[in-house]
């Protein structure tokens, strides 16, 4: 108990909670997410966090749990990842099942349901799942050619589904509030720059009304990963927006008409722009994330041009990964005239981001342990009331200590080993996101690309970034490139830049 507590009850007392090591990377890759958020003055939306509900169902659920009191804190929106009643009732992630029949209503809920219904929508924070079935039957983002095409989109209710009544009325009686209900483009609008297909139209209306007739909002979401399988004669060939074939005006366009079809919808919540825009081949001077950046904004612009004011979700590039955000966009880049968007970003706890969880939860809290991070304790509001405080609390100011990192000078081929410094330890954990850049060294041929969120423990003072360089033979001179620190958490940067100088080799 805390010097000068004798006796303390009530929403003034804390209640402590363990985080290990996985639960502090997590937290941290969060945190970068909304601290980011903060400094562009925007909103967030978290479209889709998932977890195992099999295999350590329990150390996923209390991580999950810790994520979502963050969340809260935060202010996001969430829609969890994932249900639908075509998902097998034997995939992992899976929220909601029917225990009697695979594709039927859904009625059963599963262990990652408990952290989800704990932490509820509010009046200002919608809560949720994404309700999966449109999207299905289409090719994948890493296929080059598929079969699936515009023109060979499959047949409904063979290929992809649309759930039923029944299942938007059991989610709705376990506190559900918003569904992120996907679609796919080439469904949608099978010639680029045309008419939407009237009929695939109707089932996304219809599946709206449904959620509507439940109670459930809808956040209808383009599930294309920043392409489109365009139908070449012979084949689909994904295509990605920014090219001659798929033009940033192509997906404006799509936008343009679905905005002027569900204006004005009760039920929608919002609009997502594009489910994990990745693998985009780079329009004219642009990258391909500042590609994405140059489609998204012309793709609001449509919406609003039409009259609709409607909530848009923008996701970021590259998977939209929470981890990955800050050294993918390094500022807020959306102007709207409505002021009504939020930034989306994924997040899944395994130590790449990709859903797949490969490993048990333990090897992930090992992982995450030999990547530097530590146990911490989580201090939450208790429910009960104060009774007895005998005397009043001291308490000391907490001084930031200062972030600096140091420059390097490595031969090449060899390891630019960079320190990340405090000037005096800290009773917390100091995190800090870094990142390598270009100078006159060049990523991948003089130096491998490195970024992530560095963690100090407390009472530690400093923690290493290896960053390995390339001999590739070629008689070059001296290059450089830096090592870039932002978004610090429990510290200030006082030198935010370290210079990498790479020597020729003999």
């Amino acid at each position: 108990m805390a010097a000068g507590l004798l006796a303390l009850t009530g929403p003034a007392a804390r209640a402590e909670t363990p985080c290990d090591s996985l639960c502090s990377r997590v937290r941290s890759e969060l945190k970068s997410y909304t601290n980011w958020l903060t400094v562009n003055n925007a909103k967030g939306y978290i479209g889709e966090v998932g977890w195992p509900g099999t295999t350590d169902a329990a150390a996923w659920n209390g991580l999950a749990d810790h994520w979502y009191r963050d969340a809260d804190t935060a202010g996001l929106w969430v829609t969890q990842w994932a249900t639908g009643e075509w998902w097998p009732n034997s995939y992992a992630l899976g929220t909601y099942i029917n225990s009697v029949s695979e594709s039927a209503p859904l009625d059963t809920a599963r262990p990652p349901a408990t952290v989800v219904e704990a932490h509820p929508s509010t009046a200002t924070v919608l809560r949720g799942v994404n309700l999966n079935g449109g999207e299905f039957g289409a090719a994948s983002w890493s296929a080059t050619t598929s079969s699936f095409s515009n023109a060979n989109p499959g047949i409904y209710d063979s290929a992809w589904h649309y759930d039923t009544q029944g299942t938007f009325n059991y989610l709705k009686s376990r506190g559900i509030k918003v569904v992120r209900l996907p679609f796919r483009w080439e469904r949608l609008q099978p010639a680029l720059g045309g008419a939407l297909d009237a009929a695939e139209l109707q089932r996304i209306i219809a599946a709206i009304g449904r959620a509507n007739a439940a109670g459930i909002k809808v956040i209808p979401t383009a599930f294309n990963y920043g392409g489109y399988m365009l139908f070449d004669g012979t084949q689909g060939v994904r295509r990605t927006i920014g090219t001659a074939s798929v033009t940033t005006a192509h997906f404006a366009n799509l936008w343009s008409r679905l905005a002027q079809s569900l204006r004005g919808n009760a039920a929608v919540a919002g609009y997502g722009l594009m489910n994990e825009p990745a693998a985009m081949t780079a329009a004219s001077g642009l990258t391909p994330a500042q590609t994405w950046e140059q489609a998204s904004q012309a793709a609001v612009t449509a919406i609003r041009a039409v009259g609709d004011t409607t909530l848009v979700m923008v996701p970021g590039y590259n998977f939209s990964g929470v981890a990955r955000w800050t050294t993918t966009h390094s500022r807020g880049w959306i102007t709207d005239s409505a002021n009504n968007f939020r930034y989306e970003a994924h997040h899944y706890f395994d130590r790449d981001g990709s859903g797949a969880y490969a490993n048990s939860y333990n090897a992930e809290v090992v992982d995450a342990t030999a990547r530097g991070y530590t146990p911490t304790v989580v201090t939450t509001p208790s429910t009960v009331v104060p009774t007895t405080i005998q005397r009043p609390t001291t308490t000391t100011t907490f001084v930031k200590p200062k972030i600096t990192v140091n420059d390097q000078l490595v031969s090449e081929g060899g390891i630019a080993t960079f320190t990340i410094k405090l000037s005096a330890t800290a009773p917390q954990p100091v995190t800090v996101t870094y990142n390598t850049a270009d100078g006159t060294a060049r990523t991948p041929s003089d130096y491998v690309l490195v970024k992530g969120v560095a963690t100090i423990p407390a009472g530690s003072t400093s923690v290493t970034v290896p960053v390995a360089t390339v001999n590739d033979i070629a008689k070059e001179g001296v290059e450089s490139f830096t090592m870039r620190l932002s978004l610090p958490v429990n510290g200030t940067i006082s030198d935010a830049v370290g210079l990498g100088t790479i020597a020729a080799s003999d």
